[in-house]
């Protein structure tokens, strides 16, 4: 999805939520579907998972789009999209609650809560990485390369797959300095 896409139905979706949680019934949801449809097709976006809960009750849920261009299946309620990217807004709602409980803080170091995660950061001593540039990619860490991904069906440990990409876990300016996802 492109990035114009995401910032779109990401602002829908949370009309959308506002909306709804303010109505009692969900009389509105044809309209609703044909707007994420339209959406689409303005974005020129394939397929599409949209889930609307309402604290402990699932409102809607489902697919819109295609699945698959190939065959023409349809996205539905039970298709199964690559999580990529959404995992960072989870991972980031995680250690904002532990930063809440006062388990964490945003500006611990990487390099004391972590010691066995490797990396490299040549200004460690007067500027480490910090919690707070995980989250915002201030890091400075590289990309992972392409021929540094692994296979999930290898039963790898997650500290085995971050020991895999340490070639990719160095700070390549001042940590917090600059921006780069």
């Amino acid at each position: 999805m492109n990035r114009n896409g995401v910032k779109v139905i990401a602002f829908f979706l949370c009309f959308c939520f506002f909306e709804l949680s303010a109505q009692t019934d969900l009389k509105n949801l044809s309209s609703i579907k044909d707007i994420i449809e339209k959406i689409m097709a303005n974005e020129h976006q394939n397929a599409l998972m949209v889930a609307i809960v309402s604290k402990d009750s699932i409102l809607f849920s489902g697919g819109f789009g295609l699945a698959n261009i190939a065959t023409g299946s349809r996205a539905g309620s039970q298709t199964i999209f690559p999580m990529a990217s959404i995992t960072k807004t989870f991972t980031a709602l995680a250690i904002l609650k532990l930063v809440k409980q006062n388990k964490l803080s945003l500006s611990d170091e990487l390099s004391k809560i972590a010691p066995e995660v490797p990396f490299t950061n040549k200004w460690e001593k007067t500027n480490p990485v910090k919690i707070i540039h995980l989250l915002e990619h201030t890091s400075g860490f590289d990309d992972l390369r392409f021929n540094t991904f692994w296979n999930p069906d290898e039963n790898m440990t997650e500290l085995q797959a971050v020991v895999r990409g340490k070639n990719s876990m160095y700070s390549r300016w001042i940590p917090g300095e600059r921006q780069a996802y």
